[in-house]
Order: structure tokens, then C-alpha cells, then sequence
């Protein structure tokens, strides 16, 4: 318990660091774990299972930013959140590895409750970038039931 560092040092550390690089930082750390062999243990069938899942990351009773997703409450109320799919790398073993976030975004000039952002518009980008990020990886893709639609 020595080593592990206090909340407080990583707040600060997480306040200076650009999301993007953060995630550059975990693909890159995959990548080389992958390269290494090291994860092996997590092959089912010599693939690597990925789960993709929505999370709500936080939700306010007041809209704080135009990107956020907004969310009706009855007639009068409405609450903005922020809302991302995450892909992990999973094992049979418990493991779970995060690694990519695609966040569901509504556009800046967009009002607020006109047609948003959807999980399943962000799975196929977060899919694109799976697949431009691992081109070779033979993986397996694991969701819930949201998307069992079409393609």
C-alpha cells in the first residue's frame, strides 16, 4: 500500500494530461503488452475478446456543457449527462483491461433536445478505431443486447 499514490497526486496528474494523450498512453501500453506475448492467457479460441459497454460517466440536474446528452424528467425538469462506450479487453479469468472510450457527444450548435448522440452511432466509431489501432488482431467482440439490430 506504500506504493500506490494518494488521490490527491493523481487529481493532479489527471488535470494536466490531455485526455487523448492519456488514451494514446493505455493503446500504446496494449499494444506493447500484446507485441510481448503477455497476454496470451486472455485468448478464448486464439482471439481476444473486447467488451463494449455504455457507462454514464456523471449527471447534473443543470446543462453544463453543449456537447453533454440531456435526459427529460416529466414536463418541466431535464438533467445533462456525460455518457461513453468503453471497450476492454476481457478474460476468462476476470481480467479486465480498459483501453478505448468513445464518447456520445452531441454537436456544439446543436439544441438541446433535438435528435442526440446514440450508443450505437458511437460503437461504429469506436469500431473504426478498433480496427485502424489492431488491423491484424484477430478479435472477438462481446456487447449487450442494444445491438443485436442489423449489421
Amino acid at each position: 500500500m506504500e506504493t500506490i499514490p494518494h488521490m490527491d497526486t493523481v487529481q493532479r496528474i489527471l488535470e494536466r494530461i490531455n485526455p487523448g494523450e492519456l488514451e494514446e498512453v493505455m493503446t500504446a501500453t496494449v499494444k506493447r503488452l500484446l507485441r510481448s506475448g503477455r497476454l496470451k492467457a486472455l485468448l478464448v479460441e486464439k482471439q481476444y475478446v473486447i467488451a463494449i459497454d455504455g457507462t454514464q460517466k456523471a449527471s447534473r440536474g443543470q446543462p453544463w456543457a453543449s456537447e453533454a446528452l440531456h435526459r427529460r424528467h416529466g414536463e418541466n425538469q431535464a438533467s445533462s449527462m456525460a455518457y461513453a462506450l468503453e471497450a476492454s479487453l476481457v478474460s476468462p479469468q476476470g481480467v479486465v483491461l480498459p483501453f478505448l472510450t468513445e464518447f456520445c457527444e452531441n454537436a456544439a450548435e446543436q439544441q438541446e433536445f433535438e435528435k442526440q448522440d446514440s450508443e450505437l452511432k458511437a460503437c461504429k466509431r469506436l469500431l473504426t478505431r478498433l480496427r485502424k489501432m489492431f488491423p491484424k488482431l484477430r478479435i472477438l467482440v462481446v456487447a449487450d443486447g442494444l445491438y443485436p439490430t442489423g449489421r
